[in-house]
């Protein structure tokens, strides 16, 4: 990555370019959050080709330990182009002199990896792995506005055929470490279906954060509350369960420890 300033009597830019290679890096956080920058994403393969088989099985071919590196080479990209057109139906690549398709892909194969690998996830400035990630949130369903949010917002808690639990995770050291957060989720008894409830997360004292707890486990009084023990935070959760227990919680039979 690198920026550019430059300066036109009294107005001064920048420019940044780069790849995003980190889901938290500079450039995400640019073009996520500051509205002061205009943006623009280029993706060295904008669209991907349909027949991704036909792919898979080059690809088969190009790593195929048994033959030597540059036979296998050869037959793999001999495949690709009896099957040109077909291979190359439905894509899109940016700057196709330079950087046509074969070149893209035939770069991760070269590394003996998956086509949807990191190298490609640079070349379209994705760095998010999707298949290993634990949360992706175009997978994500949301039930606002709809009639479950009638049963899940019910005061003080959602409505009996959900059960209700929370997960707590005190952050250790000072304002400026991790977030200390909260997580309510409802399971339906029946559908098992897992929502949402609430979320909370914040750089907080210890104080603040312990009657946080208290204001929302009086509020939705889950049947358990899964709370981190590591080390220092034993302290903490034992600290909770007292005023868990002075709020009329039964926090020695709910409130369950993890540690790792």
């Amino acid at each position: 990555m690198y920026a550019a300033r430059r300066s036109e009597g009294k107005t001064d830019g920048y420019r940044i370019h780069g790849t995003t290679v980190h889901h938290d890096a500079l450039l995400i956080r640019i073009l996520r959050d500051r509205t002061d920058f205009k943006t623009r994403v280029y993706r060295a393969i904008i669209d991907w080709p349909e027949r991704m088989d036909l792919w898979e099985a080059c690809r088969l071919v190009y790593q195929n330990p048994d033959k030597p590196k540059d036979e296998r080479k050869a037959e793999a990209y001999a495949l690709y182009l009896a099957n040109k057109n077909e291979m190359d139906r439905g894509s899109r690549v940016l700057w196709p002199e330079v950087k046509p398709l074969w070149d893209l892909l035939a770069t991760s194969m070269e590394m003996g990896q998956q086509l949807e690998s990191v190298q490609y996830r640079i070349y379209v400035n994705n760095p998010i792995d999707e298949e290993s990630a634990v949360f992706r949130p175009d997978s994500f369903s949301y039930w606002d506005g709809k009639d479950i949010a009638k049963l899940l917002t019910q005061y003080p808690r959602p409505a009996a055929e959900f059960d209700v639990y929370m997960g707590i995770d005190f952050a250790m050291g000072t304002t400026r470490g991790d977030y200390s957060a909260i997580v309510t989720i409802a399971r339906h008894k029946k559908t098992g279906t897992i929502y949402v409830v609430d979320a909370w997360g914040e750089r907080v004292h210890p104080d603040v954060f312990l009657r946080t707890i208290v204001e929302k486990v009086t509020r939705y009084q889950p049947n358990y509350i899964a709370a981190e023990a590591q080390v220092a935070q034993e302290f903490f959760v034992h600290k909770l369960k007292q005023a868990l227990a002075a709020a009329r919680y039964p926090a020695r039979t709910r409130v369950k420890e993890i540690s790792t």
